[in-house]
């Protein structure tokens, strides 16, 4: 499995949809207050999500202690009626690993625990959230 894309809308400084294209070697370069940072710190937020079902985090251990400073600090512009998104794109092709999304604590996106998360996720293609 590899992560082939990542798409941030209303993250920090990023309000409109951003597309991050992933390669196997991704060097993120610019001046400061570029961005680069909010980009590793979604990585970090949706990880957090997925292994703790923290939806406000104030710090996160996922990959090293990481202050993210809770939802209002992460939604853009601090307003709160904004819809934070977070979309990854995983290759799931033969050569690339298991499909079963394997997390920290052992579990796959397809077992129970995963319905009780308090966000919305897709396994999968939707029109609603295609390109």
């Amino acid at each position: 499995m590899r992560l082939t894309r990542i798409e941030i809308e209303n993250f920090k400084g990023i309000g409109s949809r951003q597309r991050i294209d992933l390669r196997p070697i991704t060097l993120l370069f610019g001046p400061n207050s570029a961005g680069k940072s909010t980009i590793l710190q979604a990585l970090h937020y949706l990880r957090e999500i997925l292994e703790r079902g923290n939806v406000d985090p104030d710090r996160t251990i996922a990959g090293g202690l990481i202050d993210l400073g809770g939802f209002a600090t992460l939604v853009h512009n601090h307003e709160f009626d904004r819809t934070v998104t977070l979309k990854v794109v995983l290759d799931f092709s033969h050569d690339q690993g298991s499909d079963g999304l394997p997390l920290n604590a052992g579990l796959s996106i397809g077992e129970p625990e995963f319905t009780e998360l308090p966000i919305r996720y897709l396994v999968g293609e939707s029109e609603e959230y295609r390109d």
